[in-house]
Order: structure tokens, then C-alpha cells, then sequence
């Protein structure tokens, strides 16, 4: 997949804050991040994000992995591939 940018702290914060509103009352501001080596994951949301939600978690640099769908290598991820039960990622 092409595309990858260095991450930067304010893209980290504005994706969690974009996440944020689209989870249910009980877990906003609580949900769980992940990291392995150089990547990290915001856990999947309980409501669809909106297009243009996910359309800037990609300009800030976020995508989703899913094994069900495989991103050519000339390709980006882009909204086209959103999976509402998928988690976002981030190369740091």
C-alpha cells in the first residue's frame, strides 16, 4: 500500500477526537489503543463514521487493515475500503 506518512501528535489527537463521537455513551473516552513496533490502533467504533469523518482519518494518516480485503500496491487506503467493525491503524 503507498501512501504511509510519518505520523505526527496533533493527527493522533484529531483521530481520537474524530473516533470519539462515534462511539456509544458507555465507552466514550474510554476505549482501548493498541501498539505493536511501529504501529498504532484506535479499536473500531460503535457507530459508522460519516464520509467525511473517514475521509480526513485518511488525510490525518489513519487506514484500516482487514483480511478480507487485500489494498493493491498502487494503491492508498481510501474511504472505499472503510469497514465500520474494523480498527483504524497508524505507522508512528
Amino acid at each position: 500500500m503507498k501512501g504511509m506518512m510519518n505520523m505526527k501528535t496533533d493527527n493522533i489527537i484529531e483521530g481520537i477526537q474524530i473516533l470519539d463521537k462515534y462511539r456509544s455513551e458507555k465507552t466514550r473516552g474510554g476505549y482501548n489503543i493498541g501498539a505493536w513496533h511501529d504501529t498504532i490502533a484506535l479499536y473500531h467504533t460503535t457507530d459508522p463514521l460519516s464520509d467525511e469523518d473517514v475521509k480526513r482519518m485518511a488525510e490525518l494518516g489513519f487506514f484500516q487493515s482487514r483480511d478480507d480485503v487485500e489494498i493493491p500496491e498502487d494503491d492508498e487506503w481510501s474511504e472505499k475500503y472503510y469497514d465500520v467493525d474494523a480498527s483504524w491503524q497508524a505507522f508512528v
